[in-house]
């Protein structure tokens, strides 16, 4: 499959790939010349696992900062998006 990216760097994924993603959150990893996205679970999937005082909006935001931090890996491991 071949996309193009515009000028300000976005790429649209089909919607035949992004119907088959259960999550909107993806990793992106770099290797040498290729890219690597990979679905991270959801936050709202998630809901009901860890009990805590915040909004779905506010953990998602929480979740987003461990991922810039380089944290999401231990946060995910083991849990199939």
């Amino acid at each position: 499959m071949i996309v193009r990216m515009d000028s300000k760097g976005r790429v649209l994924i089909p919607l035949e790939v992004r119907s088959r993603l259960k999550s909107n959150l993806l990793s992106l990893e770099v290797e040498g010349d290729r890219i690597i996205l990979t679905p991270l679970p959801s936050v709202r999937r998630l809901r009901g696992l860890i009990k805590v005082e915040v909004s779905v909006e506010e953990a998602e935001e929480r979740v987003e900062g461990f991922i810039r931090a380089g944290l999401i890996e231990e946060v995910a491991e083991g849990v199939s998006p």
